[in-house]
């Protein structure tokens, strides 16, 4: 009685070893498996083509630049935007000139030409263009900016006294004070006349 049921246990435990052995290789294969598709597929990807890395890296095209319209400003603006002095009904009053006015331009390019540099000469030029607007200021009968225009011609590199001179001579005769003052200062010749200046300067009636 023994003997059967020593084989039906030895054929119980034969099937169980059998079970678990299947179970096992089923098992490592499955891992297997899954360990081959984790790996990257080096043979098999395929490269980016050159033309989507081309359009990736590709920079964008700058904005056009729009030049805005250069307004031309004004000639006469702060202090130049005073206004002429009218005359007095009557006989006209005739004021001489200095004769200098007549030479300005001959005398700066003579300073221009003698200029030793070509660097002094565009210095030069360059005050002349900032005195440009106050040189046409005054030619339209304005006394302050006769008066700045002389003020340029003694004070700057130009240095040219006989032009400072005629600038502040008309400055005076438009009725600017400071203009008499300093023409009579540079004249150096106290006669009736720049006498009479510095009165009428002195008393605000000039």
């Amino acid at each position: 009685m023994q003997n059967p049921q020593i084989r039906k246990l030895m054929l119980w435990m034969a099937f169980g070893f059998v079970l678990l052995f299947v179970s096992a290789s089923m098992l490592s294969a499955s891992e297997r498996g899954a360990l081959d598709s984790s790996m990257p597929k080096s043979r098999t990807s395929q490269p980016t083509p050159a033309s989507h890395m081309l359009a990736s890296t590709k920079p964008t095209p700058p904005k056009p630049i729009t030049q805005q319209p250069v307004t031309q400003q004004p000639i006469l603006q702060g202090h130049f935007a005073q206004k002429p002095i009218k005359k007095k009904a009557g006989k006209p009053k005739i004021v001489a000139i200095d004769s200098a006015i007549a030479n300005i331009s001959a005398n700066i390019s003579a300073s221009i030409s003698q200029a030793s540099k070509s660097r002094e000469q565009a210095k030069i030029q360059k005050l002349l263009n900032y005195a440009a607007q106050d040189i046409h200021a005054c030619n339209a009968g304005y006394g302050f900016s006769c008066f700045k225009t002389a003020q340029w011609m003694l004070f700057s590199d130009i240095n040219d006294i006989n032009a400072a001179r005629a600038y502040y001579h008309r400055a005076c005769a438009l009725g600017f004070r400071e203009g008499c003052y300093e023409f009579a200062k540079i004249q150096a010749s106290p006669n009736d006349m720049y006498r009479a200046y510095w009165r009428l300067w002195e008393r605000g009636e000039s």
